[in-house]
């Protein structure tokens, strides 16, 4: 299964990343977390395992709030019902995990909307 190793792959790449205290630019860690938050409505349950370890750690790496301004609009623009929803749940636990904080002000207005 070719995504899975991919995913396996990336999820080295962030442990690698956090060991070496690197933090992604912009350029780089958008489109990382736009790719996960798309592939979270894959039926392969060991894909999305590893898409929410990768979360778990992500914040090392590249800042929270932008994560989870792409999770917002994962959850807003997809087309797919199955990914919209995995993505709230997403949104759900990081909001757990780092506080309603990481929710900023512009991307509740998508949901206002």
């Amino acid at each position: 299964m070719l995504l899975k190793e991919g995913f396996d792959y990336m999820y080295n790449v962030t442990l690698s990343l956090e060991s070496a205290e690197y933090t992604l630019q912009d350029i780089e860690g958008g489109p990382f977390v736009a790719l996960m938050v798309e592939k979270l409505g894959t039926h392969h349950q060991d894909v999305k395992n590893t898409i929410i370890k990768i979360f778990n750690k992500l914040s090392s790496i590249y800042p929270i709030t932008k994560a989870a301004g792409y999770v917002v609009s994962g959850s807003i623009n997809s087309r797919s019902v199955k990914t919209k929803t995995e993505a709230l749940n997403l949104l759900k636990e990081l909001v757990k995990a780092y506080g309603a904080d990481i929710v900023t002000h512009k991307d509740m207005k998508f949901y206002a909307a």
